[in-house]
């Protein structure tokens, strides 16, 4: 049974569709427990290839469940959640690694404490969606089920072990009746129940078997997983909307100038009014110190400032969205691998030229 549950383990862990990695639990066997860490070690590495940082990190921290003591593991974990953005985690392992007095870690530290710095106050960002279980969600939750099956009939099958002993136990304690009839009684029933979920493991085997053949196929038509990017704005394009943003305030008080503007010319026509009432009446009245020349005054000045503000406004958002449209964005690799392509060189030779009329050298790329 232990050696069917393990095939389940390594075959569940192995397959492209699982959700989230199954890791299992550490036994008393060292030796087992190292030989397990060593296949989630290279699963984690194979992942990082990819930059599938989020299944590596997963599997690294396997790895560090089985065998605490790998600091290569640790290492290879803290960078995966760094790469992942979990700031908060890989601080924790960065000081778990410098704090370490084995001296397993020395060469690493220097880069370490420069990271913490770099990182250091940095919030945590949203885990990346897993692109495999985007691929194929209901492969994915079969999967799923599949292994949740495997652990609860694990989980049911050391439970009524436990059961048989107890009873076995109370029906020494209680020594009435035919013994030997009574304990292969019980004997006997676990075993049939043992051997109904024997049968329905194997059942589930095959199918996660066949689970496993379909994701491989699916994995190798695929090919490697695509690129995902996600736009920057550049400097200038940064640059351009602080401009357009400044431009947009400058308008707004261009506006405010303009209504204030509007409503001083509706005091003046007021004002100009009555003064010529007054010179209606015989009363002198001086233009230099009237009213009407104040508010005269202070609407030219009104108005200048916003014509001012206009133009300005105009400038800023006419170089803020040039810097916009001219500045662009940067693409930026998120998720998947890029592979980049061989520098090209070019060379020249010096080639003979020998001809009916001429002969001579010419260079040739």
């Amino acid at each position: 049974m232990k050696t069917l549950l393990f095939f389940v383990i390594l075959l569940t862990t192995h397959s492209a569709l699982a959700a989230k990695l199954h890791c299992p639990a550490a036994g008393n066997d060292d030796e087992e427990n190292r030989k397990i860490a060593r296949r989630y070690f290279q699963m984690g590495k194979t992942y990082s290839e990819k930059g599938d940082h989020r299944k590596s990190a997963e599997s690294y921290e396997c790895v560090l469940k089985l065998v605490p003591y790998s600091m290569a593991a640790r290492i290879q974990f803290a960078k995966a959640l760094d790469a992942l953005a979990q700031y908060t985690r890989a601080r924790e392992q960065y000081e778990l690694i410098l704090n370490d007095v084995s001296g397993d870690a020395d060469a690493y530290k220097p880069d370490i404490r420069t990271r913490l710095n770099q990182i250091k106050g940095l919030p945590d960002k949203p885990l990346p969606k897993d692109e495999e279980e985007e691929a194929d969600p209901a492969a994915a939750a079969e999967l799923k089920k599949q292994q949740e099956r495997v652990k609860q009939l694990e989980f049911e099958r050391e439970n009524e072990k436990k059961e048989l002993e107890r009873r076995l136990k109370e029906l020494e304690k209680a020594g009435t009746g035919n013994l030997d009839a009574q304990r292969k009684a019980l004997l006997d029933e676990f075993k049939r129940k043992e051997a109904e979920k024997m049968k329905e493991m194997e059942r589930r085997i095959q199918r996660l078997q066949e689970l496993e053949r379909l994701a491989a196929e699916r994995f190798r038509n695929a090919g490697p997983p695509k690129p995902r990017y996600k736009e920057v704005p550049t400097r200038l394009r940064k640059i351009g909307i602080g401009l357009v943003a400044g431009g947009l305030i400058l308008g707004v008080a261009t506006a405010g100038a303009g209504i204030y503007s509007y409503l001083e010319q509706g005091k003046f026509t007021d004002t100009t009014y009555e003064d010529k009432n007054q010179w209606k009446d015989d009363e002198v009245v001086l233009w230099s110190s009237s009213k009407s020349k104040s508010l005269y005054d202070s609407i030219n000045t009104i108005n200048g400032v916003t014509i001012a503000l206009g133009v300005v406004t105009g400038i800023v958002l006419s170089a803020g969205v040039t810097l916009y449209f001219v500045g662009g964005s940067d693409r930026v690799l998120v998720s998947g691998s890029v592979t980049p392509e061989p520098a090209r060189t070019t060379s020249w030779q010096v080639m003979p030229n020998i001809g009916p009329d001429t002969a001579g050298f010419v260079l040739q790329t």
